[in-house]
């Protein structure tokens, strides 16, 4: 699915920063 799917495994990286920027804030 990853493989067939660009978009989704482009977006994975975004979705980890921002739980990582929010537990930086938290």
């Amino acid at each position: 699915i990853l493989k067939k799917d660009p978009y989704h495994s482009s977006c994975l990286p975004v979705h980890i920063a921002c739980l990582v920027e929010l537990k930086k804030t938290n």
